[in-house]
């Protein structure tokens, strides 16, 4: 009987939970057939037997000093102006570490190599080293779409990284985003890679020019999520102070303000639904925001950034989640809502594709299409004694994928 475990090298930026999930990701391993390890580039927690920075204070005076001064001397300005807010942009491609210095912390070679959320830590040039060392199959995980292209976490409708990224419309010096992707071609294009990613994460890799048929290997991520909690919806509105006999909506982000997320849409959105009702409803949003949203006939009711239990209790409150991302690789939000039996209405990116099944789970909203998204909120809004079916649909497909086998025990 072969006892010989597989080596698992887990990088990624930093070890809390929203860090690209690896630290999240470790509990997924078959123990019995991998032993794996996490190397991140600082701790939050304090931890110096994994972290190169033990504290996030340590990060920052790197942040704020070697960074710049790379991209001084790289690409002749401190940094590159980004043009249009909607585009989230790293404008480096710098590690102050080698490959051989992160496989002599790790203290071993791996057979597997798995790169989590990772801008600021490791390169392109660090990947094809640590890969030369040790001849590991190197996994990226599509935490969002950062491996992509030139720079940026989220193309939204731009397409450069099926090209060259040679006319960036997120910022002003085009220099930048085209020579990453340079690197990244001339690093990674030839070498043996896995992608670990949602049904629209594995289309962007397929299209771009890193990734697509240049030996890469495409698993799909899709699992459910098991919920601890047991409470019922109309416990849960006891503690929320919400009536029983209210239609409630959901939708939050830890920021409500970034383009992205899609808000601008919802508001739209809303004022039509608003319309075509009679009757108050509540919204709850969870997150961090700045923003008060003013819609007739509409609640709203703040509930600031919550823990994981409380989150939970959200979601069991209302009626229907919304998700209105035009650019997620998650978002995590939606599986929440699945898990805890409350059906979503998103537009049709990242984890929207894969969790939700028109008219059972959810709503599938044509792209950017407002009407539609009203049209979505909508449907169960009149469609409301039909909510412990919805609840059944939503708990049904979550239980199924929860029995997928990790795609992690399948490296």
């Amino acid at each position: 009987m072969n006892t010989h475990k597989k080596k698992v090298l887990l990088l990624s930026t930093h070890d809390s939970h929203l860090g690209g999930h690896a630290w999240d990701a470790m509990k997924f391993y078959d123990r019995t057939r991998y032993e794996v390890k996490i190397l991140t580039l600082y701790s939050l927690h304090g931890k110096n037997s994994h972290a190169f920075f033990k504290s996030y204070f340590l990060y920052r005076i790197y942040r704020k000093f070697l960074i710049p001064l790379f991209n001084l001397f790289t690409w002749g300005s401190f940094t590159s102006t980004i043009i249009d807010n909607k585009y989230s942009f790293l404008d480096t491609d710098f590690s102050v570490f080698s490959g051989k210095q992160i496989l002599r912390k790790y203290g071993d070679l791996p057979d597997i190599i798995v790169l989590h959320w990772y801008d600021g830590f490791i390169t392109a040039k660090v990947v094809r080293e640590l890969y030369t060392l040790s001849r590991a199959k190197i996994v990226f995980v599509f935490t969002d779409e950062f491996p992509l292209g030139g720079g940026c976490h989220y193309p939204c409708n731009c397409l450069g990284y099926t090209n060259t990224c040679e006319d960036c419309p997120a910022v002003s010096n085009k220099i930048i985003p085209q020579k990453i992707l340079r690197n990244k071609i001339r690093y990674l294009r030839d070498i043996p890679k896995i992608v670990i990613a949602p049904t629209a994460g594995i289309k962007q890799a397929q299209e771009s020019t890193i990734f697509g048929n240049n030996i890469t290997q495409y698993i799909k991520a899709i699992r459910g999520i098991k919920i601890e909690t047991n409470i019922l919806a109309e416990d849960a509105r006891s503690y929320l102070g919400i009536p029983k006999d209210k239609f409630v909506i959901m939708f939050g982000a830890l920021d409500l303000t970034e383009e992205r997320k899609g808000m601008k849409y919802l508001l739209k959105a809303l004022n039509i639904f608003a319309k075509k009702i009679d009757q108050e409803i509540i919204a709850l949003v969870p997150g961090k925001t700045t923003s008060q949203f003013d819609v007739e006939k509409i609640t709203m009711k703040y509930l600031g950034v919550l823990d994981f239990e409380n989150l939970c209790k959200a979601y069991k409150a209302s009626n229907v989640y919304i998700s209105p991302s035009i650019a997620d690789a998650g978002p995590m939000m939606v599986k929440y809502s699945i898990a805890c039996g409350t059906p979503v209405v998103a537009f049709p990116v990242g984890y929207a594709l894969d969790f939700i099944q028109h008219k059972r789970t959810g709503y599938l909203v044509r792209m950017m299409d407002v009407e539609d998204l009203a049209e979505g909120i909508y449907y169960f809004f009149e469609n409301q004694q039909r909510q412990i079916e919805f609840y059944k649909n939503c708990i049904s497909l979550n239980r199924c994928l929860c029995k997928n086998e990790s795609v992690y025990n399948t490296l």
